[in-house]
């Protein structure tokens, strides 16, 4: 195969492969939302379902929303030190867990 051949296949198939992808994400969407729900309940995260449509969580501390969190995407957001990245549902119990949970001796 030479490169420009490469090219018009790559071109063709893009496409194809990114509306697969986005199909996978939409059709797994309830599944990424009831996972998240049972990782903060299982993990005494205190949580609230902002808004469904998205997968958006607030994550409290003393009442208090400490991050925010998109099952959709794994997005996690941190306001206080501006944190955000995408790092998926476990990592951010991981960072909750280390930035918000005080140990109990």
């Amino acid at each position: 195969m030479d490169n420009d051949t490469l090219a018009d296949y790559w071109r063709d198939v893009s496409p194809i492969l990114k509306e697969q992808a986005r199909e996978k994400r939409e059709n797994c969407f309830n599944d990424r939302l009831e996972y998240a729900k049972k990782q903060f309940e299982d993990n005494n995260i205190p949580y609230k379902l902002c808004n469904e449509s998205i997968g958006h969580f607030n994550l409290y501390k003393d009442n208090k929303v400490v991050m925010s969190f998109w099952s959709y995407t794994g997005k996690c957001y941190i306001p206080s030190t501006d944190f955000s990245d995408n790092i998926g549902i476990k990592n951010c119990i991981k960072k909750y867990n280390k930035l918000f949970k005080k140990e109990i001796k």
